[in-house]
């Protein structure tokens, strides 16, 4: 009997699934009364791809410098930091618009530790 009861709810979870999904090319509506929430991919065309590819390309050959900016991304304008990291202060040089937006939102290339 427990098999069966287990059998049960495992094909009543995968139903439940299978009707929850979005057909390929629509989009899954949430309707709460007269309320309703459609649910879209993300459109990344406005972010800086590039920028961000760059960085993560830096930050696997340099984990420890990461690892200190990600503490406190302030290190990124700190001229004795970057003096004693060349290899960061020769990226920023070579990525100013990286630094830039590095300074506004750090959040976007390092998780930031508390």
């Amino acid at each position: 009997m427990k098999k069966l009861t287990c059998w049960f709810v495992l094909g009543f979870g995968v139903c439940l699934i299978v009707l929850a999904s979005a057909a390929p090319g629509q989009e899954p509506v949430v309707r709460s009364g007269n309320t309703e929430v459609v649910f879209k991919p993300a459109d990344t065309s406005d972010l800086p791809m590039d920028q961000y590819k760059a960085f993560d390309e830096f930050a696997n050959d340099h984990p420890d410098v990461v690892k200190m900016l990600s503490r406190n991304p302030r290190l990124a304008d700190n001229p004795r930091f970057l003096k004693k990291h060349t290899e960061l202060a020769m990226f920023f040089q070579q990525h100013p618009e990286i630094k830039t937006d590095f300074l506004a939102n750090p959040g976007n290339y390092v998780a930031i530790s508390r």
